[in-house]
């Protein structure tokens, strides 16, 4: 399992190098809209190839499957998109599309209100 997650660790680490080095390279306007192409590039990567991933369980819910505890633990708390899918919506591809693309939304907003927040606050270590 560990060479697998390492696999996949290097993937998604090239990946990273290769979207920041492209991204880096672009002239961008300075400002507020810095955030626009990669912002643009998560949410078309996350709705197109979010229908391809995989269905089979990651190593830790495998596990907790063979040793029999993946169901004896109640959830902290329900997920709204749960499986990465919107229970709404039957055709799955499209299903998953859109739990990615309100997936990206989330944690981009999430970001923004953090950054602001951090922006915000006083420097302690000015004192």
């Amino acid at each position: 399992m560990l060479g697998v997650h390492a696999l996949i660790g290097v993937g998604e680490a090239l990946l990273t190098l290769a979207l920041v080095s492209a991204f880096s390279n672009q002239s961008a306007t300075a400002g507020r809209w810095d955030f626009a192409a990669p912002f643009m590039g998560a949410l078309l990567a996350a709705t197109m190839l979010s229908p391809f991933a995989s269905s089979h369980p990651d190593g830790l819910e495998w596990v907790a499957e063979q040793y029999g505890f993946l169901k004896e633990g109640a959830p902290l708390f329900v997920t709204p998109l749960a499986d990465y899918a919107l229970p709404m919506i039957s055709d799955a591809a499209l299903s998953t599309s859109l739990a990615g693309f309100i997936g990206v939304v989330l944690v981009a907003g999430a970001g923004m209100l953090l950054g602001r927040f951090l922006q915000s606050s006083p420097d302690v270590s000015a004192a």
